[in-house]
């Protein structure tokens, strides 16, 4: 069994399709369940899956940069300031679309 990891800047290996499938069902089943509460505690809300679908998104989106730069071998304190900033950004972009503020 090798238990080496990646040096910083390494290109992991990609996981198997059975794990990223479930990955994707998971992302799924949180947009789902976002949009049901969003139904139920928005009614106001024009599109609650839509709404839903462009929350999840978002976040992938600031997540996966953060990640990346990570797996870059640059430090958390050095990438957590832009995430946090990243993450406002979106949500206020969304909170402007949907007219939740």
């Amino acid at each position: 069994m090798c238990t080496s990891r990646a040096a910083p800047g390494e290109r992991a290996h990609a996981p198997p399709p059975a794990l990223r499938a479930r990955a994707r069902e998971g992302v799924e089943e949180l947009e789902e369940a976002l949009a049901r509460t969003l139904a139920e505690t928005a009614p106001d809300l024009p599109d609650p899956h839509l709404a839903a679908a462009m929350t999840v998104a978002a976040y992938r989106s600031v997540y996966v940069t953060t990640a990346r730069r990570m797996l870059a071998g640059e430090q958390v304190a050095a990438v957590m300031d832009e995430h946090r900033a990243r993450l406002t950004a979106a949500f206020d972009v969304l909170e402007g679309v949907f007219g939740t503020g």
